[in-house]
């Protein structure tokens, strides 16, 4: 009996002192793991953050970079990191729902390692941008046009698996053959584009803004499930083809099992900034949006509708793990 009552009180007191260090989280630097490179968008949204959290609990959110190996390497580091709220990811869709579809050994496991703990953006956009000698001004005249002369029309692509999928989805839906172009930089497609040699390209509105206004590219289309606020007036690619959305999700996870008193205070503190207007600003500016935080709940059932519709795209294009 004196033998259980100490168990007993030892794992008492191993819990009570995981919660007190729970509560007081957190209490030295956090490494704050952004799957993307440093420069992307996503890199600039996740130091923006990692700044403001370091300012509102006190600690340091350190960012670091961590790519390569089609973007697994990031979640199967945090996955194997210990889950006492010092290692955080943010990542996007490919990491919790895309991955899968491509790689047969991701080396984590999406729905088991993490612990959810806020949206960071909802969506990332993409527009479907041609050159003004394109007679088109809608998505579906531009369907007819590449239906009428079969692999004629072409779009630039670059190594952005993403962007890849996207075009040949939207190739599968309108039944076109328009021909993809690879390009080893951004800047070497805008710069074909706006010379005339491709005639669409598939991009950010903040990349496309400016030379939109400029009447150097016409915008036909923005991915999303609403328009995207600061182009009121461009329709959704959805309005063509209901139920279309492909745009990106940011999350912030943690490894599995981390403290429910660190998710609490990581999530308040995310919805603090996501509430803040300016954040709304600055993520406008990079072509992202956000409605709010969310909860464990509603971000699980987004990446299960993200996963649907990703889904029937692998099925319909035969893509299959390597």
């Amino acid at each position: 009996m004196h033998r259980i009552l100490y168990f007993l009180c030892c794992a008492g007191m191993l819990a009570f002192s995981g919660l007190v260090a729970a509560q007081s989280w957190p209490a030295k630097p956090v490494r704050f793991v952004i799957s993307t490179g440093s420069g992307t968008s996503p890199d600039r949204i996740g130091r923006i953050v990692a700044d403001r959290l370091s300012k509102d609990l006190g600690q340091p959110f350190v960012p670091e970079n961590i790519t390569g190996a089609g973007g697994i390497i990031a979640p199967r580091t945090v996955a194997r990191a210990p889950a006492d709220g010092y290692t955080l990811l943010f990542c996007g869709v490919d990491t919790l729902v895309t991955n899968p579809y491509t790689v047969k050994d991701l080396g984590y496991d999406p729905q088991r390692d993490f612990d959810l703990i806020s949206m960071i953006y909802k969506e990332g956009s993409l527009s479907v941008v041609v050159h003004p000698s394109v007679p088109a001004k809608t998505l579906p005249e531009l369907f007819a046009l590449a239906k009428k002369d079969p692999g004629k029309l072409s779009y630039g692509t670059t190594s952005v698996n993403f962007v890849i999928l996207f075009g040949r989805w939207l190739n599968q839906l309108a039944g076109t053959q328009m021909l993809a172009v690879a390009y080893k930089s951004p800047a070497q497609q805008f710069q074909d584009v706006l010379e005339g040699r491709i005639n669409m390209i598939i991009s950010s509105p903040p990349t496309v803004d400016a030379l939109m206004k400029a009447g150097k590219l016409r915008v036909l289309a923005v991915d999303g499930s609403k328009r995207f606020p600061l182009w009121p007036d461009v329709p959704n690619i959805s309005e063509t083809f209901p139920g279309f959305r492909l745009s990106g999700t940011g999350l912030l996870a943690a490894p599995k099992g981390t403290p429910e008193a660190v998710i609490r205070t990581a999530h308040a503190a995310m919805s603090k900034i996501i509430a803040d207007k300016s954040y709304h600003q600055a993520l406008l500016q990079m072509g992202f949006t956000v409605d709010d935080a969310g909860t464990p709940e509603s971000m699980r059932q987004h990446l299960k509708d993200r996963d649907d519709t990703w889904q029937k795209v692998f099925a319909g294009l035969g893509v299959k793990p390597e």
